[in-house]
């Protein structure tokens, strides 16, 4: 895989599972990954894949490239998570309105503490 950053976010300090974050350095680059995993072409500028399996810690994957990233696509991709959360179990609408402002607050958090690391021609 191509260089990019991960790190992973959680919908709460208490809950154990979590889902991994991919940040790579071109659309290109994210495009090959994402192939390389599902055999198939892609065509997106953002996504997301959730796993089924209930007993599983990581739960799914988001995947961006550095020059789009925003609010907007971050709060799209995150509202994914939260809708695979609400089919592995029963939420309420609190618990969901709750999950997607943490999961959009984590990911900024740890956003910016990679991105502070990264070397400037990346």
């Amino acid at each position: 895989m191509e260089e990019c950053i991960t790190f992973n976010i959680k919908f709460n300090k208490k809950d154990c599972r979590y889902f991994r974050v991919f940040i790579f350095s071109s659309r290109k680059a994210m495009l090959k990954a994402e192939e390389e995993i599902w055999n198939e072409k892609p065509d997106n500028y953002a996504s997301f894949v959730g796993f089924k399996d209930k007993g599983q810690k990581w739960i799914g994957n988001l995947m961006f490239y550095r020059q789009y990233i925003g609010a907007g696509i971050v709060a799209h991709e995150c509202l994914h998570a939260v809708a695979h959360l609400c089919d592995i179990q029963e939420t309420t609408e609190e618990e969901s309105c709750q999950a997607i402002e943490q999961l959009v607050t984590n990911f900024w958090k740890k956003y910016y503490k990679y991105e502070q690391t990264i070397k400037v021609g990346w």
